[in-house]
């Protein structure tokens, strides 16, 4: 399911929410089912509690020419680990959120195909989303 970006925001919105030095997106897991809307906010989706989960952090990349003229910016590739303990969670899908709680703004949403478990010690999710600005 391709992700639904809110607000359909362009590229100079886009690049200043994910923030390219990586301090502003924080892309966490949903552990509940939602379909995305474009009026959502952060509170319509349960974020993932398994052992070793935080949401993830780092350095975008982008935008860059995706060779169709599109414009693409890119999570870094994240690996999720289920650690020892605690109670695990099936996994529907990612939101990226800016800010800080309660303050915080969602950039963009979507769900898996199939729910993804984490229910069990040393199962991995890897992620990578790209945020494509779409021209023409």
């Amino acid at each position: 399911m391709p992700p639904v970006v809110v607000n359909q925001a362009e590229e100079d919105a886009l690049t200043g929410l994910v923030g390219v030095n990586g301090t502003n997106a924080h892309l966490r897991l949903a552990r509940t089912f939602h379909d995305p809307l474009v009026t959502d906010t952060p509170n319509d989706y349960a974020e993932a509690q398994f052992p070793g989960y935080a949401a993830a952090v780092g350095n975008w990349t982008g935008p860059a020419d995706d060779g169709t003229g599109n414009r693409v910016m890119m999570s870094p590739a994240v690996v999720w680990t289920r650690a020892a303990g605690g109670a695990g969670d099936q996994i529907y899908g990612w939101f990226l959120t800016q800010g800080v709680y309660p303050d915080w703004i969602l950039i963009a949403a979507s769900m898996f195909s199939v729910p993804r478990p984490m229910d069990t010690q040393g199962m991995t999710l890897p992620l990578q989303v790209a945020l494509i600005c779409r021209r023409g």
